[in-house]
C-alpha cells in the first residue's frame, strides 16, 4: 500500500505495484493456482486497509494514478455492502464528483463556467472523472445501487450520509452538460441521468443546485423536440429519433417527476419552461407534422410514458392549466379513437388516468368546471361508448379492460351530481342520464355470467360498478323502479352470494337502501341462491339458500373474520365488546393513542368501525323485514308462501337470535 502513495518523477514503480494489487483483487482462483490465496481472502483482507485510503486519494491523486484507485473502488464496492456503506460515509461521492473539474488541481470551477463553448474541439479539456467515464459510472451506479437498497431497510440512516456539497454538485452539472452536447455521447448521458436521479433518490432536498441549475435543464431537455430551439446551450444539444434517444428523452420525462416530488415548490417551472405545453405537442396528433418523425413503435412508447408523466405532475400544476391548453378535448380524442381503430390497451388505461386527474378538484367551483368541459365536449357519452366497446370486444372484458371500465364507471359516478342531459348525434341511441340503466343491466349480466363460469373477475372492477348504480340509480326514484323491475334486488342477492367480502358489504348497503324505500320486498323474500352459490370458492350459501340463511352465512363469516367469539352454536360469547372487531378493541385498550389523540377531535372507534362491517348490513335488513316492512312482507309472503314458512336450520335460527337480541341490548344501552 505505501509504494501507491510514493511520490515519484516516473511512474515505473507505481504502475508495477498497481497492477499487481489490481490482479489480486479481480483475477479468478482458477487463475491464482494450487495453495494460494483465493479471490474472497484478498478482498476481505484488502477492505480495512484500503477503504479510507481509496476514498481520500480519488479526492487527491494525480491524472495518471487517478484510474488506479477508481478501479480499486469498483472492485472493493462490487465486493460487500459494507465496503460501500463505509465508503459513502467517508463522501467517496463528492469526491469522484469533485473530479469532474476540468481545472484540477490547478483552480477550482469557475461559478461563470457552465459547459465548454465548442464540445467538439479536440483540445477541450475534461476532469479526470469525465476522462474515465466508462469507470466513474460504474462505480457510482454500483455505489448508488447499494446505498438505495440499504436505505431502504434502514430509513433512519438517510439523513446520516454526507451528501455532496455544493461545488461537487456543480462539477456535476457541469459534467453532465457536456455529455449532453458532446457528439457520441448517448449512452454516456443516458447514464448520468440515471445517476442523477438515484442521487437525488438518496440525498432528497439536500441537493439544492439540483433545484436550482439541474431541474431547469431537465424540464426543458425532456421536450426539446417539441418546441421551438432555445437560444442557450440546450439548444445546441442533438437529438434523433433513434432507439437510443427515445430512450433518454423517457428518462428524462421520469426524472422530471421524482424532482417534482422532492422540490414541489418548483412546480411553475412546468409553466414557465413550457413543460406542459411540450408534453401537449407530443400527444395531439393534429400537431404530427409539427414534431419529430419518430417510428410508431418508438412513438406509442414514448406515448404511453407521457400520460404517465401528467397523471404525476398534473396535480401538482395549476388547474387553469387542463383548460388553458385543452387537455380534457385532446385525452377525449384519444378516447374516442379507441372506439374506431383499436390501439394498444395500455395508452387508453393512461388516457383515462389523465382524463380522471384532469377532472379532480378538492374546490367545488374547480370541479364543477371540470365536469362541464366534460359535459361540453361529450365526454360522458364518449365513455358511455367506450365501455360498451370493451363489453362486445371480451366476455368479461380481460384484466386491463376490466381497470379501464372502472375508470369510466368511476367518472361517470362523478357526473350525477350535475343534473344535466345530454344527447349526441354521432351516437343517437346514448343519452344522458337515461342510459345509466341500460349500462348497469348490461354490466351486471355479464359479471354474473363471468361467476357462474369462475371467469376472473377484479373486485375493482365490481365495486366500481356497484357504486355506479349506487349513484346513478339507487337515489333516483324513477331509475330505481326501473332497475327492480330488471330483477335488480336479484342480481345483488346472487353478486353477494358469490363474491369476497369487500364486494358483498357494498352489495349489502345498496340492500339495505332499496329496502329502506320500500320497493323489492317480494324480490327478497322470493330469492333463491343459484346453483353458482354453490360452486363459489369460498362457499357461503348452497343452491336453493333464502334471504334469511344467506343473512346468517354473512354474520357468521363477518364475525369469523373480524376476530368476534361465537360458540360451536353461533351464539356471541362476548359481552363487553359483543360485535366489537379485534382491531378495534386493540387500540381501545391502547392507553397511548388515546392520549396522543387531541381532545378537540373525539374519535369513537366502534362507530368508525361499524360502516366498513357486514354485520350492521345484515341486522339493517334483518330489522327491516321484521319490523319497519313486516307488513309488506307479509303481503308479499301471502302471494308467494316463500318467506315465513321455510324452515330454517338451528345455527341460522340461533345466530338470528342471538344477533338481534344482542344488538337490541346495545341500542338500549
Amino acid at each position: 500500500m505505501e509504494y501507491l502513495l510514493i511520490r515519484s518523477e516516473d511512474e515505473e514503480l507505481f504502475n508495477i505495484v498497481s497492477e499487481a494489487l489490481l490482479w489480486h483483487l479481480s483475477a479468478p482462483d482458477k487463475l491464482r493456482g494450487m495453495k494460494t490465496l483465493q479471490l474472497r481472502h484478498s478482498l476481505a483482507a484488502a477492505a480495512p486497509a484500503l477503504r479510507q485510503t481509496t476514498v481520500r486519494m480519488i479526492a487527491v491523486a494525480t491524472t495518471p494514478r487517478f484510474p488506479t484507485f477508481l478501479e480499486i473502488a469498483f472492485l472493493l464496492a462490487c465486493d460487500t455492502m459494507d465496503n460501500c456503506i463505509s465508503m459513502m460515509k467517508d463522501n467517496m461521492i463528492e469526491n469522484i464528483l469533485y473530479r469532474f473539474n476540468p481545472y484540477f488541481p490547478e483552480r477550482q470551477l469557475p461559478n461563470y463556467d457552465i459547459n465548454p463553448q465548442d464540445c467538439h474541439d479536440y483540445n477541450v479539456k475534461l476532469g479526470d472523472s469525465s476522462a474515465n467515464m466508462h469507470t466513474t459510472l460504474s462505480v457510482l451506479l454500483v455505489l448508488l445501487k447499494t446505498t438505495t437498497e440499504f436505505l431502504e431497510k434502514n430509513p433512519q440512516h438517510r439523513k446520516l450520509l454526507p451528501a455532496p456539497d455544493c461545488y461537487a454538485q456543480r462539477c456535476f452539472v457541469w459534467a453532465y452538460r457536456y455529455e449532453c452536447r458532446a457528439r457520441g455521447r448517448s449512452h454516456q448521458r443516458i447514464t448520468m441521468t440515471v445517476v442523477a436521479a438515484v442521487l437525488l433518490k438518496c440525498f432528497g432536498d439536500r441537493l439544492p443546485l439540483f433545484s436550482s441549475t439541474l431541474m431547469p435543464d431537465i424540464i426543458s431537455l425532456s421536450v426539446l423536440t417539441e418546441l421551438p430551439p432555445r437560444n442557450d446551450w440546450i439548444g445546441t444539444v442533438n437529438f434523433s429519433t433513434s432507439q437510443q434517444d427515445v430512450q433518454f428523452k423517457k428518462v428524462l420525462i421520469y426524472f422530471v417527476i421524482d424532482l417534482l416530488k422532492v422540490f414541489p415548490y418548483n412546480r411553475f417551472m412546468l409553466e414557465s419552461r413550457y413543460w406542459l405545453m411540450g408534453i401537449m405537442y407530443l400527444l395531439d396528433p393534429g400537431l404530427c407534422y409539427l414534431r419529430a418523425h419518430w417510428s410508431p413503435t418508438l412513438f406509442a412508447d414514448l406515448r404511453k410514458t407521457a400520460l404517465q408523466a401528467l397523471v404525476c405532475t398534473l396535480p401538482l400544476a395549476e388547474h387553469r392549466l387542463v383548460k388553458q391548453y385543452g387537455l380534457i378535448r385532446r385525452i377525449l380524442w384519444y378516447i374516442e379513437w379507441y372506439s374506431e381503430s383499436p390501439y394498444e390497451v395500455p395508452v387508453l388505461y393512461w388516457c383515462l388516468r389523465v382524463l380522471q386527474v384532469s377532472t379532480y378538484h378538492r374546490t367545488d367551483v374547480e370541479r364543477v368546471e371540470a365536469m362541464t368541459n366534460l359535459f361540453d365536449t361529450h365526454g360522458i357519452i364518449i365513455l358511455i361508448h367506450l365501455c360498451y366497446t370493451l363489453l362486445a370486444q371480451n366476455e368479461p372484458p380481460l384484466e386491463k379492460g376490466q381497470a379501464i371500465i372502472s375508470l369510466c364507471l368511476r367518472l361517470l359516478a362523478s357526473c350525477v351530481s350535475q343534473n344535466r342531459r345530454l344527447s349526441c348525434c354521432v351516437y343517437p341511441g346514448l343519452r344522458w342520464p337515461s342510459s345509466i340503466n341500460n349500462l348497469a343491466k348490461e354490466i351486471l349480466d355479464v359479471v354474473l355470467m363471468s361467476l357462474d363460469k369462475h371467469y376472473i373477475i377484479s373486485d375493482r372492477w365490481l365495486i366500481t360498478t356497484l357504486n355506479f348504480i349506487w349513484e346513478g340509480i339507487i337515489w333516483r326514484r324513477d331509475y330505481r323502479e326501473l332497475f327492480v323491475a330488471d330483477d335488480g334486488i336479484y342480481k345483488l342477492l346472487d353478486i353477494i352470494a358469490m363474491t369476497h367480502p369487500s364486494v358483498q358489504c357494498m352489495a349489502l348497503a345498496m340492500v339495505c337502501d332499496i329496502a329502506r324505500a320500500g320497493d323489492a320486498v317480494g324480490q327478497l323474500v322470493s330469492w333463491r341462491a343459484n346453483l353458482g352459490a354453490s360452486n363459489a370458492v369460498p362457499m357461503l350459501v348452497k343452491c336453493g339458500s333464502t334471504i334469511a340463511t344467506l343473512l346468517a352465512a354473512v354474520f357468521r363469516d363477518e364475525c369469523r373474520i373480524s376476530g368476534v367469539r361465537l360458540n360451536e352454536y353461533g351464539v356471541i360469547q362476548d359481552m363487553d365488546c359483543p360485535i366489537m372487531s379485534v382491531s378495534v378493541q386493540d387500540q381501545l385498550s391502547n392507553t397511548e393513542i388515546s392520549y396522543m389523540k387531541s381532545p378537540r377531535t373525539p374519535v369513537c372507534l366502534a362507530a368508525a368501525d361499524i360502516p366498513g362491517s357486514r354485520m350492521s348490513k345484515a341486522f339493517a335488513i334483518l330489522h327491516l323485514l321484521s319490523e319497519d316492512l313486516e307488513s309488506r312482507v307479509a303481503l308479499a309472503d301471502e302471494a308467494y308462501n316463500l318467506y315465513k314458512n321455510i324452515d330454517l336450520a338451528i345455527e341460522d335460527e340461533v345466530c338470528f337470535v342471538s344477533t338481534f337480541i344482542t344488538t337490541i341490548i346495545i341500542i338500549a344501552i
